[in-house]
């Protein structure tokens, strides 16, 4: 304001200054103009001249408004309700925010008197009424988002969720498909599809959501491959066809050999079927991985024919490359027990004795019970009992739960890929009571 009025004194100024200095200097102006004659001072031209501009931007400034008036009024009322309908979703989300449902639908249709083509409006809307519980209401805003292609995943989503908390999870499926559809690479579609997939063991969905995570980066490759490889020992489970059985597993087993459930079930087949030299690839690949006493079976089938001396050297051969592994000793052992040569057992076992688990007791048990010694015996079947180092077994690393097999899905917290082959948790009596820790740690084996 201040600055106003020093420019206006300013100016009224000048002009004074300057309507002075042209009347201490009068002049004479004659104007012929066909039968006129106008003869005036040379300060009565400027004035006129002065005047005559002043009116021509009066009457331009009043055209500009009569042209450009109303467009700019309109401008700035929807500038204002662009504002007052900005707040009342703002005041709306806080409502949200603070699970106030009555506020929040206020705020929502106030928005909705400002803000007819907002997209943000029917979010508000939807959200605020299923806060409320008025499922139907809600559902009809998240199908007019997902009319609209700026906000179809937010619709879909909200109609998935929906669909979720009614238990419809076949209408789920297929919002999460044509989600997936309508934006192949969002994480959260893919996600859904796969686990609603899984529910209703459409293995085939199961493996596009898989396939899409893989091109949207979601997952690695070896990722991709482990889970395609479980997805088909899961369908071979459902299939009556041997044949088609066979072929999914085997293809699993190709898919990701470092699968041990797709390892055991593949060498199985081989070993049942007579193809001896591919399953002795197998066993043997499948053993270097992650020794398991299945593998060692399996192994012993296939040179069953054999004398007991030349057993126990091909066990020696296939446990080599792990020969200080646990599975690899009881397995060496296993096999020197029934050559009948218990000395070899014992030595092999004797870094295990220490601290035993329930097998390697009871083998040393079914030792002693052969060389006769009763006592022996009962000693070892009483630390196999209470034996603080358990053997490793199926667990599902999410809820402890342990299945007889291996599952793709746990069956208590519906997990996948969630059991593995794995020693439990042991408590350890320390100086400050019992801890908790692997038993993979270093220290708790020999």
């Amino acid at each position: 304001m201040a600055r106003t009025l020093v420019i206006f004194f300013s100016a009224l100024t000048v002009v004074a200054l300057g309507l002075a200095w042209l009347v201490d200097r009068p002049g004479h102006v004659v104007i012929d103009w066909q039968d006129y004659r106008i003869e005036t001072s040379f300060a009565a031209v400027v004035i006129a001249l002065l005047l005559l501009l002043i009116v021509v931007l009066l009457v331009a400034r009043f055209l500009r408004w009569v042209l450009f008036g109303h467009a700019r009024s309109v401008e700035w009322r929807m500038r204002r309700a662009q504002d007052k309908g900005d707040k009342a979703i703002a005041r709306g989300l806080t409502a949200l925010a603070a699970g106030d449902a009555a506020q929040a639908l206020k705020q929502a249709e106030r928005a909705q008197t400002y803000l007819k083509n907002s997209h943000f409006v029917p979010l508000l809307q939807a959200q605020a009424a299923r806060l409320s519980g008025d499922s139907r209401k809600a559902a009809g805003y998240y199908q007019k988002l997902a009319k609209q292609p700026e906000t179809d995943l937010l619709g879909l989503r909200g109609l998935l969720y929906q669909a979720l908390e009614a238990g419809d999870l076949d209408a789920a499926l297929k919002l999460a498909s044509k989600a997936v559809s309508l934006r192949p690479r969002t994480g959260w579609a893919l996600n859904a599809l796969f686990d609603l997939a899984l529910g209703a063991r459409d293995w085939k969905a199961a493996e596009r959501a898989t396939a899409g995570a893989l091109k949207a980066g979601i997952m690695s490759p070896e990722e991709a491959r482990r889970r395609r490889a479980i997805l088909m020992l899961t369908e071979a489970a459902d299939t009556s066809d041997e044949a088609i059985r066979e072929k999914l597993i085997l293809d699993a087993h190709k898919t990701c050999p470092t699968l041990l459930p797709a390892a055991l079930k593949a060498a199985e087949i081989l070993v049942a079927t007579g193809k001896t030299r591919r399953a002795h690839a197998a066993l043997a690949e499948a053993w270097n991985q992650e020794p398991h006493p299945r593998l060692a079976e399996l192994y012993r089938s296939l040179v069953a024919d054999r004398t007991p001396a030349e057993q126990v050297r091909a066990m020696e051969e296939f446990t080599e490359a792990k020969k200080n592994h646990e599975e690899s000793r009881l397995a060496l052992a296993g096999t020197a027990v029934d050559a009948h040569l218990p000395g070899m057992a014992r030595e092999v076992l004797k870094p295990l004795l220490d601290n035993p688990t329930p097998r390697t007791a009871r083998l040393m048990a079914a030792m002693a019970a052969e060389a006769g010694d009763v006592d022996e015996e009962r000693q070892w079947l009483s630390r196999g009992i209470s034996a603080r180092r358990p053997d490793p077994r199926w667990r599902c690393h999410h809820c402890g739960w342990e299945p007889e097999t291996w599952q793709a899905i746990c069956q208590r917290c519906h997990s996948f890929d969630s059991i593995a082959w794995e020693t439990p948790l042991l408590a350890l009596d320390g100086p400050s009571g019992p801890r908790w820790r692997r038993l993979s740690e270093p220290g708790l084996i020999g």
